[in-house]
């Protein structure tokens, strides 16, 4: 037998697989590239979504919170000699108008999406800006009310400095 051929052919094979070891490396390094742009992109995605159907969802209930308002109060914000419990006041009437209001103060971009700060994309126009008025004048007359059941402020005094 033929050392030289038999140790030849070992080199050339072993070459052979180590040019395609090397080669498989090289696809594989590639395709791990690939799969991480990919994910990286997905990821970037799901948040761009996430944030956007966060905003649409808080501005969908914004706008909800805002129609319900209007719809029970509106009617008691314009009558100068209506009154509202203290109570009723405290616990049905303000605290959705002024959730509504937080989240747009806390939010970055004022309950509108980038790039639109227009004129009339206010968040505090129409409906928005009358919810609020109409919540202060009713606030207001519950101060200045003398019957201690219409008053806000009467709630603050603890029932037994009464």
């Amino acid at each position: 037998m033929n050392f030289d051929k038999v140790s030849h052919r070992r080199f050339r094979s072993t070459h052979a697989s180590e040019e395609s070891r090397q080669e498989l490396l090289a696809k594989v390094n590639s395709d791990r590239a690939v799969r991480e742009v990919s994910r990286r992109r997905l990821k970037a995605a799901v948040y761009v979504q996430r944030v956007y159907r966060g905003w649409h969802a808080r501005r969908a209930i914004r706008r909800d919170c805002i129609d319900h308002w209007l719809h029970m109060y509106s009617k008691a914000a314009a009558d100068l000699s209506c009154f509202v419990p203290a109570v009723g006041l405290s616990g049905v009437l303000l605290p959705p108008i002024f959730q509504v209001y937080k989240g747009l103060a806390m939010s970055n971009n004022s309950g509108v999406p980038p790039g639109s700060h227009q004129p009339g994309n206010s968040p505090l126009s129409g409906s928005a800006a009358v919810a609020l008025r109409g919540t202060f004048a009713l606030l207001l007359r519950s101060v200045s009310s003398t019957q201690r059941e219409l008053n806000f402020c009467g709630l603050a005094v603890e029932e037994h400095h009464r």
